[in-house]
């Protein structure tokens, strides 16, 4: 099977659990590019481009922790938190940097 993160996890729901994931995700997608839209104002790209970026930062960083930062598993909660924020982060703000010039 593929060795991407949460792809196992998609692909194993069915019915109910599938509508719910795809629901939340979906409403999840939504309220990142409006928050990250508020929070940058003039500088953001619009509501959708930025949940768009923030939503593939937020994944690149999970993908990080997932293949490469497996060793540090005692730091785990901490670790995740900042690899995905930061990954959410990083994406947004260059994104919104490469689109501001």
């Amino acid at each position: 099977m593929s060795d991407w993160p949460l792809l196992n996890l998609i692909l194993n729901l069915e019915g109910f659990d599938f509508a719910a994931f795809l629901l939340s995700a979906v409403v999840a997608f939504f309220s990142v590019g409006f928050a990250v839209d508020y929070a940058l104002g003039r500088q953001g790209m619009g509501p959708y481009w930025n949940s768009f970026y923030a939503t593939l930062g937020a994944y690149a960083g999970l993908c990080a922790h997932d293949w490469w930062l497996r060793p540090y598993g005692a730091y785990e909660p901490y670790l995740t938190i900042i690899v995905v924020v930061g990954g959410l982060l990083a994406t947004v703000l260059s994104v919104s940097a490469v689109a501001l010039r």
